[in-house]
């Protein structure tokens, strides 16, 4: 197949010369500018400049249409945040101030106002699902590093003055971004304010005063935008390509990269098949941008769902690798079903790097953490363009310095061939998969897990198309239990926390285990678990991700745990 492609060298190169890098750059630097937290007003303007900039650049045969959806849409497997618009936080420990106009993190998202200023001191949480923790906390503020929404619900009930996140993983002097979700239902109930802070003023937190003032206002709801263009007929089906336009300013990388990317794909697309530059394709082109997860689940539960044959997502794509920052990996699809849109972004990825001269692709296993989780759930083939480790994920150090044109070129360009060849010729997937299942096995024996690497050849061959190996295998599974009812996926421990907190405390003891834990259990073992019992479920995620990441007793005790929560039911 990929032979093929390469003899379509007159369109990448085409497609190379139409992506005009300095424009990318220019619309993202505008981009950045808009503080876009999911039920705040910025969203909605970046929104509308999403929509703008499409109309101002593509050609005419591009069509637009921005909308809006309220909370009570989206699914209770994610969860809808309230509305939330946020004015000014200060923050002062000790004899250092912070305020969020230099730190546009500072306030944690959703997070309900302080009601004036608050003064106490703090105390250090280690270990964050341990409720035995919080019994002291009263008229002090929590400091920690677990999951925003159970921190803030265990130290509102202990009656903590406060909450202050921090994030180990971020660079000492980097204030993350954290966001509680909290509901209106609960943004009303909940009422100490939280705010982030840098690592570097963890250590010391204990012995110094700290004060806060969080200004914010939880009783309005601006709704929650989304921009859908496209090329064809509007009611046929086709590929859609998607990104999430949300995160606090800058964000550069994430997502103003790939908001920014898809933005240049569209035009370019648009603009090559208005002139005849490239023919026109057999199927409906669409683009779509959204907040991250509330988005997704409402248009893909939608009539839209009905019209998407294969889903693409770009998610921060804009940082040139190094030795902070890693390699543009294509992360397939879920090994539940057949992407033609895996091999062709994966195919297009392999020929765009090789013409430029970029050294840093890798192939990746299904991973969740974005929009494609959703697609998938939907039961939508589903890829994903993305760069990582990012070395200030989630913090205010996502700024545009960072920022390669390079890489969006390069990304916007993949984009546009691999969607280009996906809705023109008839993807032959083989050359990927086998590719896909040597990367996997390569995976387990570089860990040293032969077992594994044995399981990948002898099952993952007949999910994915290819010649079966004659494979001895000693391996078994336990769980006899099949699922008869679940939602789509689990967005997280927040999600099940909202149903049982006790039981989210519970599995968290799994989840914290590995950095894996809730791609496997929450999202690929949901993909695997149509009419399967758990055994054959985890021999499947024992084969695609290996003893590191994969335990039986974790996937049925983390399982029980739904089932007694009544998320799923067996």
């Amino acid at each position: 197949m990929i032979k093929e492609i390469e003899a379509m060298g007159n369109t990448y190169s085409k497609i190379l010369k139409y992506t005009n890098d300095y424009r990318v750059y220019r619309i993202l630097s505008s981009y950045t500018k808009f503080n876009r937290i999911q039920g705040g007003i910025e969203i909605l303007d970046a929104a509308k400049f999403i929509e703008k900039t499409l109309i101002e650049n593509s050609s005419e045969n591009l069509n637009v249409e921005m909308l809006k959806f309220g909370g009570t849409s989206v699914p209770d497997w994610i969860g809808a945040p309230t509305g939330w618009i946020h004015r000014f936080t200060w923050i002062k420990i000790g004899d250092i101030e912070l305020n969020s106009k230099q730190h546009p993190t500072l306030p944690v998202a959703h997070s309900p106002p302080s009601d004036g200023k608050v003064v106490g001191k703090a105390v250090i949480i280690n270990n964050w699902n341990d409720p035995d923790e919080y019994k002291d906390v009263k008229g002090k503020f929590v400091v920690s590093d677990g999951i925003s929404y159970i921190v803030y619900r265990l130290a509102y009930e202990n009656n903590a003055l406060g909450v202050l996140l921090y994030s180990k993983s971020s660079p000492p002097d980097a204030v993350p971004y954290k966001s509680l979700f909290l509901s209106r239902e609960e943004a009303n109930k909940y009422t100490i304010p939280a705010v982030s802070i840098p690592n570097y003023l963890v250590n010391s937190i204990e012995d110094k005063e700290v004060s806060l003032y969080l200004d914010a206002d939880i009783k309005k709801d601006p709704g929650f935008p989304y921009v859908l263009a496209w090329i064809g007929d509007k009611n046929s089906k086709g590929p859609i390509l998607m990104a999430h336009m949300c995160h606090p300013s800058p964000g550069a990388n994430d997502n103003g990269s790939g908001t920014a990317s898809l933005i240049e794909t569209a035009i370019v697309l648009s603009e090559m098949i208005q002139k005849n530059e490239i023919k026109a394709p057999n199927e409906t082109i669409r683009f779509i941008w959204f907040p991250e997860y509330t988005g997704s689940s409402v248009v893909f539960g939608s009539w839209l769902s009905n019209l998407v044959t294969e889903a693409i997502n770009l998610d921060m794509v804009g940082v040139y690798p190094s030795d902070k920052d890693g390699p543009l990996k294509v992360i397939s699809n879920s090994i539940s079903s057949i992407s033609k849109s895996s091999a062709a972004i994966y195919y297009s990825a392999r020929l765009i790097s090789k013409k430029i001269g970029f050294d840093r692709l890798s192939l990746s296993t299904y991973d969740g953490g974005s929009d494609h989780d959703v697609t998938i759930a939907y039961g939508i083939p589903s890829v994903m363009l993305n760069q990582w480790p990012d070395y200030a994920y989630h913090t205010d150090l996502d700024d545009l310095n960072r920022i390669s044109r390079e890489m969006l070129k390069l990304s916007s360009s993949i984009a546009s061939l691999g969607t280009y060849i996906l809705t023109t010729i008839d993807i032959d997937t083989y050359d990927f998969y086998n590719d896909l299942l040597n990367q996997i096995v390569f995976n387990h024996l570089s860990n040293d897990d032969i077992e594994s690497a044995k399981l990948a050849l002898k099952l993952l061959p007949e999910m994915f198309n290819l010649q079966k190996n004659e494979v001895d295998i000693n391996t078994e599974g336990k769980g006899d239990n099949i699922i008869k009812s679940k939602p789509p996926i689990i967005e997280g421990l927040r999600t099940l926390a909202k149903y049982n907190l006790d039981l989210a405390l519970k599995a968290a003891n799994i989840i914290n285990k590995n950095t894996m834990s809730t791609t496997v259990y929450f999202r690929e073992a949901f993909f695997l678990s149509k009419n399967r019992p758990l055994k054959e479920i985890y021999l499947l995620l024992l084969a695609e991700y290996g003893r590191k990441y994969v335990n039986n007793d974790d996937l049925i005790n983390l399982f029980d745990i739904l089932s007694d929560s009544k998320i799923i039911s067996y």
